[in-house]
């Protein structure tokens, strides 16, 4: 049976409300007080209306000062396509489930497990297209400003390799493609937002090389645990996964789409 449109749209105005709501103490710290705009769902996805603007942002001819948000995932399509819920694997899931309530024991393999490798470019690979959607955003003559909020589930903002040149590499690629939205905020894995590009604040200088090339970072889903139930998760992780991928490592590419050298 499909789903119905509606289910779907609802499906994704909650998620994309949840995804707001994490970075909610970031807003208010950028913008001060706000309230968020019921009737703005979609072209951008979100918008906040300011309760206290800053005089900058207040413009003569709009009643109220919005700002836009467009909200969108960075991981990759290929890692999406295979970890999330996609049909053909239901009569796996099934299966493990059946035996994990049966035999009251827990997976000594993964569901799934996935690879990504990390290169400088990694977040930037994952958003820069949402720069062609800036122009008609702005020609609405809506907006004071423009954000583009984006997230992943696959690295955290505490992870090293994002705090010690992910994140200084993303804000040098965004500067360096003049990416046109005002502000780009971040959300990792662990939940926590942060911002990584500010437009009127461009980064002049080139980071560090990137000390992370090659590595790579898993994610894995264990499938059925029974309650009450020991789960070894190093031994699983270690174990080939149940439903396999068909790329075991995605690699994005290029480490420097702008200048092809990191060096």
């Amino acid at each position: 049976m499909k789903k119905s449109k509606s289910t779907k749209n609802d499906k994704k105005e909650n998620h994309e409300q949840a995804i707001l709501d994490l970075a909610a103490p970031n807003l208010e710290g950028i913008y001060r007080a706000y309230t968020v705009c019921e009737i703005q769902k979609d072209k951008p996805d979100r918008a906040i209306i300011l309760s206290r603007p800053h005089s900058k942002l207040i413009r003569g001819w709009l009643k109220e000062s919005k700002v836009g948000i467009e909200i969108t995932t960075a991981d990759p399509r290929e890692h999406l396509a295979y970890i999330n819920d996609r049909k053909a694997d239901r009569e796996k899931i099934h299966t493990q489930i059946e035996e994990a309530i049966s035999t009251r024991t827990a997976p000594k393999r993964p569901m799934k497990k996935i690879e990504n490798l990390m290169r400088p470019n990694w977040i930037f690979e994952g958003i820069k297209d949402k720069a062609n959607k800036y122009q008609t955003y702005v020609e609405s003559g809506s907006f004071v400003e423009l954000v583009l909020l984006c997230y992943s589930d696959i690295i955290a903002t505490t992870n090293k390799i994002y705090l010690d040149g992910l994140k200084d590499w993303t804000e040098y690629f965004l500067s360096e493609s003049n990416f046109p939205f005002d502000r780009v905020l971040f959300i990792g894995a662990n939940n926590s937002c942060d911002q990584i590009y500010k437009k009127s604040h461009k980064r002049k200088t080139k980071p560090a090389a990137f000390k992370y090339e090659g590595c790579t970072i898993e994610t894995s889903t264990s499938g059925m645990i029974p309650i009450e139930v020991t789960y070894k998760i190093e031994a699983a992780r270690n174990a080939e996964a149940i439903i396999k991928p068909e790329q075991a490592v995605i690699d994005r590419g290029t480490s420097d789409p702008i200048h092809n050298s990191t060096e």
